[in-house]
């Protein structure tokens, strides 16, 4: 584009900024392939302001890493400038994008004579012979030999495609932030495990209504109910984007219904005004009972109350900009009790900087800022004594109940 770009010096790494007109990028640098001289791809973040920017940061660098995984891939799904091996004609993307090629008769019988040399190869030499359905002696193969070639068959004519097979193709198809694109891929990811215990074997075209429901009450056992209803759209949407390109023919996860269970944090009750003094007064470390305290005193949620910058503290408001719904987007009166808290931890900070800049780090793809805070707070809690189990073995206080308290 013509311009400099040079590192803004601050978290998270791959921010810049281009010093002539003071916009903020996300910047990744990748190899197209191997022997491939490395390239650097970038995407404005539409901002000039460094406390916006790094709001943005997380979503465009999501979406930086799903155009590299596509710039890095060729139509067959192959890394593009590594050679052409065996393996890659025993695959069968590259074998769906080969017959897509053939548009001549010649070109059809030469790729499917390349085909059955390929399925020889796969399958190896045989290991017996049995006598079949029909009273004819058969050759026999190494038992994982013949799942790969029937796999291989299934895939390259489009009668046994897998779970997962169009997933990166349906990630890259719009934007999404990183942690909704990793639920997605998850939720596919196990899906296509479960399916692949099952006689039908891992197959789209094999998940019927009936599946779909055996699926969910397979994971209900294991699951928070909120997880397995994200679960549960995350595989709705990409079956829904798969019917509209006629790779399945309707969408199962529609009609699946789930079992209402109390479970979710606005299940759980309220800290009685025993418990938070206990929680309050507790030993703890500054950072904590910081953390605390503007919980109870806001009714912010964990990972809202991680986001505050600096700027959002300003006219004696919490400015929450990016929340866990639509209507969670507000501004927050400061409560005179949490005045000598926000200004110790705004001094000599600029307003870019993190409220609670002393956070434990919370490593790991999708990963929010707070998460670890709340995996301390979950210690700490028990260790004071505030607890209350249900029957299923779970709490029925969590951090979430100091904005019941609130």
């Amino acid at each position: 584009m013509g311009r400099k770009i040079k590192d803004a010096k601050t978290d998270p790494p791959g921010l810049v900024k281009d010093d002539r007109d003071g916009t903020f990028y996300a910047r990744r640098s990748y190899s197209p392939g191997p022997g491939l001289n490395p390239k650097d791809i970038i995407k404005s973040l539409g901002t000039k302001q460094k406390a916006e920017a790094l709001r943005r940061f997380d979503l465009a660098a999501g979406l930086l890493r799903t155009e590299i995984e596509s710039l890095r891939r060729d139509k067959a799904g192959m890394t593009r400038g590594r050679p052409r091996t065996e393996t890659d004609g025993q695959t069968g993307r590259w074998w769906l994008d080969h017959f897509a090629q053939a548009t001549t008769t010649d070109a059809r019988n030469n790729a499917e004579a390349a085909f059955d040399a390929t399925i020889e190869k796969v399958l190896g030499e045989p290991v017996g012979a049995e006598t079949d359905a029909r009273g004819d002696m058969r050759e026999t193969y190494a038992p994982e030999r013949e799942a790969k070639a029937k796999a291989l068959i299934g895939l390259a004519s489009g009668t046994r495609v897998p779970a997962d097979f169009h997933i990166e193709a349906f990630l890259g198809s719009r934007e999404r932030t990183n942690r909704y694109d990793l639920r997605i891929r998850l939720a596919v990811r196990k899906l296509a495990q479960w399916l692949q215990t099952r006689s039908e074997g891992n197959s789209i075209r094999g998940v019927t209504k009936r599946t779909a429901a055996h699926f969910t009450d397979h994971c209900a056992t294991t699951l928070k109910p909120h997880t397995l209803k994200g679960w549960k759209s995350s595989l709705s949407l990409y079956w829904d984007w798969m019917a509209t390109r006629e790779e399945v023919e309707g969408n199962p996860w529609k009609e699946v219904k789930l079992d209402r269970r109390p479970s979710t944090e606005e299940d759980r009750r309220a800290f009685t005004d025993e418990e938070t003094r206990k929680l309050i007064d507790g030993t703890t470390d500054p950072t904590m009972r910081d953390f605390m305290v503007v919980a109870a005193l806001s009714g912010l949620r964990e990972n809202e109350i991680g986001r505050l910058m600096v700027s959002d503290t300003a006219g004696d408001w919490f400015n929450v900009r990016r929340s866990k719904t639509k209507a969670g987007v507000r501004r927050v009166p400061i409560h005179s009790d949490l005045a000598p808290i926000i200004l110790r931890r705004i001094t000599d900070k600029q307003p870019g900087d993190w409220l609670f800049d002393d956070l434990p780090p919370s490593n790991g793809k999708g990963r929010e800022r707070a998460d670890k805070m709340g995996e301390r707070f979950t210690d700490y809690r028990r260790s004071v004594g505030v607890d209350e189990r249900r029957e299923d073995g779970r709490s029925n206080v969590v951090f979430h109940s100091f904005r019941h308290w609130f």
